[in-house]
């Protein structure tokens, strides 16, 4: 591993499911910035996020209003939702842990300056 990782000059990591185990924060998130509406269509969401984990929120809050709720015009909707989601992920995502085995690989790297 280490003649591998010796061939970077850097290292980037993402950090939500990679450094921190973040995924269950995110799905609850979107509970919380779609409570208003029927759990039924949240749930489809949620199946979509859960498949598609790759896309933005901004894709995934567009899909909904307008593959799940058939909306033309969704723009308040939507800004509404995405500032709920943001304010429950700035006060949530301290509380989360590191993706098990993570700390003690980058903590390898930094004892082999690479």
């Amino acid at each position: 591993l280490t003649d591998f990782l010796t061939n970077y000059n850097f290292l980037i990591f993402d950090c939500d499911g990679v450094l921190f185990d973040s995924n269950k924060v995110k799905t609850e998130g979107f509970r919380f910035a779609l409570e208003k509406y029927h759990k039924e269509e949240v749930d489809k969401l949620i199946s979509f996020h859960q498949r598609q984990g790759g896309i933005s929120r901004y894709e995934k809050f567009k899909y909904f209003f307008s593959e799940i709720l058939n909306l033309d015009d969704y723009r308040k909707n939507y800004k509404e939702s995405l500032l709920r989601f943001s304010s429950y992920m700035e006060k949530e995502l301290f509380n989360v842990n590191f993706v098990e085995g993570v700390k003690g690989f980058i903590d390898y790297c930094w004892q082999k300056q690479i």
